[in-house]
């Protein structure tokens, strides 16, 4: 019996590179993405939730403010009727007065 192995394995001694047309045809050139484009694609989605996020706390800032300004403007509505009452108030008393006087 002969020493096969050092002709068996000969074949495997150095790598072959896989032809290109080979390769297209198993991942076509379209289909495949480089790490520059994974990361624009990454970089895509981190700005998004980065443009949600700071609109969210615009949004957020937006409505505390106009809470804020609701509030207030509440607060001087209140004081207006309430002023408008008394003013009404003392009219109708003042004006009983002068029939009272009368």
């Amino acid at each position: 019996m002969t020493d096969m192995s050092s002709s068996y394995t000969s074949g495997f001694s150095t790598a072959k590179r896989i032809p290109t047309m080979t390769f297209d045809c198993i991942l076509p050139p379209d289909k495949m993405t480089t790490w520059e484009q994974e990361d624009a694609a990454a970089k895509k989605k981190r700005s998004s939730a980065e443009l949600a996020a700071k609109a969210k706390s615009k949004v957020g800032t937006a409505m505390k403010s106009t809470l804020t300004k609701a509030d207030q403007l509440k607060n001087v509505v209140s004081k207006a009727k309430a002023k408008r009452e008394t003013d009404k108030q003392i009219r109708k008393a003042e004006k009983e007065n002068q029939q009272a006087t009368r």
